[in-house]
C-alpha cells in the first residue's frame, strides 16, 4: 500500500494536493492506496475516493507516543510499502514512528 500522511485534511493547498494526487493514483494501483491524518480527519476526507482507505490517529501533541504506536501498528497491518509525508513535521512524526 502507498500511504499519504498529513496532519489534517481541512481545506488548504497541501491538503487539496493530497486529495487530487490520491484520486489520480487510486485507479492505477488497484486500490492499494491510503491516507492517514495525524491530527484530525478534516472536511476533505469526504472527497476521497471510496477505494481509498483512510485512517486518523488523532495525536494530541507533537510527540504523542500512543499515536506513534497506533501509526506503526496501522502501517504493519496494512502492509504499507511506501509512505509519502506531506510536510516536515509529519515527516518527523513518521520517521520516529517507523524507526
Amino acid at each position: 500500500m502507498i500511504l499519504h500522511v498529513i496532519d489534517t485534511l481541512n481545506r488548504g493547498g497541501a491538503e487539496r494536493v493530497l486529495v487530487d494526487l490520491v484520486t489520480a493514483l487510486s485507479p492505477l494501483v488497484d486500490g492499494r492506496i491510503g491516507t492517514c491524518t495525524t491530527r484530525a480527519p478534516g472536511d476533505l476526507v469526504r472527497e476521497l475516493p471510496m477505494a481509498v482507505r483512510h485512517f486518523s490517529i488523532e495525536r494530541e501533541q507533537r510527540w504523542d507516543f500512543r499515536a506513534l504506536r497506533r501509526f506503526r501498528r496501522f502501517v504493519r497491518a496494512e502492509g504499507v510499502t511506501l509512505v509519502h509525508a506531506h510536510s516536515r513535521s509529519t515527516l518527523a512524526f513518521v520517521a520516529a514512528a517507523l524507526a
